[in-house]
């Protein structure tokens, strides 16, 4: 929702999709076997996993 008009349906409605994708996307990348990763694809998963963290951070404030 946006302080502008916190109350828009539609709006609402695409935040309740993104957490739904967000929720889904966080399961899949908890179900990895990161032990089975080698070196390169351990920092690209934590590359990513980093940068999902700060754009979640940069949403909530």
């Amino acid at each position: 929702m946006t302080k502008e008009n916190p109350t828009d349906l539609e709006l609402m409605s695409e935040v309740t999709d993104l957490l739904t994708e967000e929720t889904e996307m966080l399961e899949q990348m908890d179900n990895m076997d990161q032990s089975e990763m080698n070196t390169a694809e351990l920092a690209y998963y934590l590359e990513v996993t980093a940068r999902i963290e700060k754009k979640l951070l940069e949403v909530a404030y």
